[in-house]
């Protein structure tokens, strides 16, 4: 069964912003060293989400790597609409084929909310690698290799084992 994964980008953008600014609560006081106050360097502002926009179209062609077995009978498994989709403006979409044995009633909100994971931490990796905070860095690729994982497994939850295994 084929099933759309949908996201609009506003609430992706939206989710990095808040994240970034937890990232940046500032430390020490205005006279302190700059590195200490890294809130004058990293939240993602308004007028910056061109670049956001780009980090989340690789984030997406990352997510359909993983995915790619899934998406093997679908012409589009993946696409970025803009304000004109009378259905989805301004989403970001992955279809996908759920194994006829998967729970869609788990799987489904397991997937969205991985990729949604995997989108924010994602764009939060390189915008901090743009910005050359390598503590924050090290952190967000951390918890986008985990995201990334999620989104594969959340596909296989409720699949039967291919063997039986016998308990000894």
């Amino acid at each position: 069964m084929s099933v759309k994964i949908v996201h609009e980008i506003s609430e992706i953008t939206d989710r990095v912003n808040s994240q970034s600014v937890y990232v940046s609560d500032p430390v020490g006081d205005k006279n302190s060293n700059s590195a200490m106050r890294i809130a004058d360097v990293i939240p993602v502002t308004n007028s910056e989400t061109d670049i956001v926009t780009q980090f989340l179209y690789q984030a997406g062609v990352n997510i359909l790597e993983e995915i790619g077995a899934y998406t093997k009978d679908i012409d589009y498994p993946y696409t970025i609409t803009d304000s004109t989709d009378p259905e989805f403006p301004n989403s970001i979409i992955f279809e996908v084929e759920l194994n006829k044995n998967s729970k869609e009633g788990v799987a489904l909100p397991m997937l969205q909310q991985a990729i949604a994971d995997t989108l924010i931490y994602y764009i939060l990796t390189e915008w901090v690698k743009v910005k050359n905070y390598n503590a924050a860095y090290l952190v967000f690729q951390t918890k986008y290799d985990q995201a990334l994982k999620q989104v594969k497994s959340s596909l296989m939850y409720g699949n039967k084992a291919k063997k039986p295994y016998k308990i000894m």
